[in-house]
């Protein structure tokens, strides 16, 4: 096969692999955010005052899910999309194995376009967090402090690692979202739930998500972004 045949064929299958990307990130974050939902009402919430999230959160990822499904012609269920997302990314790295300048690019690629934002805004976390407490232990009033701290820091911070998620998650190593990743969609998705029903009704609640922050997401980043740095330099070195 020609350089050029490899590099169109790449290509296609790099824009196949971003659409399925699309559809497990739609199809994985509308389980959660059902599952959200129940926890909450199993645990003694409104059922009514949980539907207006409904209406403006989940039906409308039901409806993008059924327009990537159509597109993709496959049925929207969690298994098979994961299924045909790992299928694809298993295709497109044995296209990978056949052109190193390519395998290069795509390792670059996973680095600066995915984990090295990841690592980024989970290190700036930490730091938010430590100058919280830094503030609470000289008495700064706790509570008012970590809703200022939440409001400006640490949702908007959540909200950006989620974008960078949904975005580019067809980069992600691995054939799937691991259960890391799926434990921070869930932490941030159950925050700012909470948070939008506190801004609509101005009730009151822990300030917080119902799970706590998965250390364990923060950790498969790192991890990740180091080994993909390793991969990079041996593949520039010529070796495997």
């Amino acid at each position: 096969m020609s350089m050029l045949l490899t590099t169109v064929l790449l290509c296609a299958q790099t824009d196949v692999l971003e659409r399925w990307g699309s559809l497990l990130y739609e199809v994985e974050t509308a389980r959660l955010a059902e599952e959200d939902v129940a926890a909450e009402v199993k645990a003694g919430a409104d059922e009514k005052a949980l539907r207006g999230f409904r209406a403006k959160d989940v039906e409308p990822r039901r409806r993008r899910i059924q327009e990537l499904a159509k597109a993709l012609e496959v049925e929207a269920t969690p298994a098979v999309v994961r299924e045909r997302f790992a299928a694809a990314k298993k295709k497109h790295a044995e296209s990978l194995e056949k052109d190193p300048a390519a395998r290069i690019r795509w390792t670059e690629r996973q680095i600066h376009e995915l984990y090295a934002p990841l690592v980024t805004l989970n290190a700036r976390g930490f730091a938010a967090v430590k100058g919280y407490q830094k503030l609470a232990e000289a008495g700064d009033g706790e509570r008012a402090l970590w809703k200022v701290w939440a409001a400006r820091e640490f949702l908007p911070r959540n909200e950006a690692t989620r974008n960078v998620i949904e975005a580019k998650l067809f980069l992600v190593e691995g054939e799937g979202l691991s259960e890391p990743f799926l434990d921070f969609l869930l932490h941030q998705h159950s925050w700012a739930r909470r948070h939008a029903r506190w801004e609509a009704e101005k009730g009151d609640y822990d300030w917080g998500s119902r799970t706590n922050w998965p250390v364990a997401f923060s950790m498969e980043c790192e991890k990740t972004y180091q080994a993909l740095l390793d991969r990079r330099a041996r593949l520039v070195a010529g070796e495997k």
